[in-house]
């Protein structure tokens, strides 16, 4: 009797990108890029009046008002919107938040919003209503959700798919699955949790400067892991590179989180590729501005040419109600608005938005509180 003989059948996972040499090609990408959206962490530290800006007496009066004439709607938070949430002068400067987002330095900071006199709900309809004159809200994990907590919800740090955000554990260096992402701190924590964004146009011309061959091995496919967050019939992974050019725009998606681990059941990373995404993150963190979020901050950062990363933190252990909690919205920016255009990998093809995380059947929901 023969024995069967086991055949190793090659690893295979959807890839992101359409085949377009142009996209990924060393050779096609530009020596240097020159513009506002490369900075330095340092210089851009020193500017503050190009990326932070304090609420007026007036801002927040038409905030109260737009709250109130929300309220008096009786209308589901899932449908806070610029038409029932109207701003008639602070939305003139939140469409230059918006222009300086997708065009120039990409990370805004709002500041001066009194959190603590508003209702948990209030808060919400506050944070989407100002989000909705940004982009469009996406959903955020497999439970539906379009408002996003950040929030020690201290869970098995061991398990597969973990998601980073419910947890104090530092956050390294990476995008988030959108075109902006916002946060709104309502508690900050005893200490740590400080926020750090870093251009990654200006690490790009670094890592062309001075490891060409790094940057040129970011621009092939890595195997990416999807947490379990799929329909039914969908891989678990997917190829895609980490930097590549669409449409003259040089954009960097990454997240060492997401990428496929040793054991996952995805080839491991080689030794090169590990090497890249490490001198991608050490330049980042050199290169990076930093904050801590105050209590009523609004940030805004423009995932397509910028990283972000967080600073681990301890909470308030003897109080419950202080633990350090942030609203989270995923934002996604049509074309059509001004936004980047972005493969169509990137794109529902039903509702145009690009980027999120969609389940068949799991519909969109808005949690009050983090669960």
């Amino acid at each position: 009797m023969t024995a069967a003989t086991s055949i190793a059948m090659p690893f295979t996972a959807p890839s992101l990108l359409p085949s377009s040499p142009s996209m990924t090609d060393f050779a096609a990408f530009p020596r240097k890029l020159s513009s506002t959206t490369a900075w330095e962490g340092t210089i851009l530290a020193q500017n503050p009046d190009q990326w932070v800006y304090n609420l007026t007496p007036e801002d927040k009066e038409e905030l109260d008002t737009a709250v109130k004439y929300f309220q008096s709607l009786d209308l589901p938070l899932l449908n806070v919107e610029k038409s029932n949430f109207p701003l008639p002068t602070f939305q003139d400067r939140l469409a230059n938040i918006r222009h300086h987002l997708l065009n120039e330095k990409g990370v805004y900071l709002i500041k001066g919003l009194d959190v603590h006199k508003y209702s948990r709900e209030q808060q919400a309809i506050i944070f989407m209503g100002i989000g909705d004159y940004v982009g469009k809200r996406l959903c955020q994990n497999g439970k539906g959700h379009v408002l996003g907590h950040i929030k020690d919800l201290k869970p098995d740090l061991n398990q597969p798919n973990l998601r980073l955000y419910t947890t104090n554990v530092a956050q390294r260096y990476h995008t988030d699955y959108c075109d902006v992402v916002a946060l709104l701190c309502l508690r900050k924590s005893v200490s740590g949790g400080e926020s750090s964004v870093s251009s990654s146009h200006y690490i790009y011309n670094q890592m062309m400067r001075t490891r060409p061959d790094l940057l040129s091995v970011l621009l092939q496919p890595y195997y990416w892991e999807r947490k379990g967050e799929i329909g039914a019939g969908e891989s678990n992974y997917l190829k895609q590179p980490i930097i590549f050019q669409y449409k003259g725009k040089v954009i960097t998606l990454y997240d060492r989180n997401w990428l496929a681990k040793s054991g996952s059941g995805a080839p491991p990373m080689t030794k090169i590729q590990l090497e890249a995404i490490d001198y991608l993150e050490e330049l980042a963190a050199r290169h990076a501005v930093h904050m801590v979020l105050e209590e009523g901050d609004m940030q805004f950062v423009h995932n397509l040419h910028l990283l972000h990363s967080r600073n681990g933190y301890i909470d308030h252990l003897t109080d419950p109600t202080r633990q350090r909690h942030l609203f989270r919205l995923w934002l996604s920016e049509i074309p059509e608005e001004g936004g980047w255009e972005v493969p169509g990998f990137r794109v529902n093809p039903v509702t145009g938005t690009r980027g999120g995380i969609r389940i068949p059947g799991v519909p969109d929901k808005v949690s009050l509180e983090a669960e």
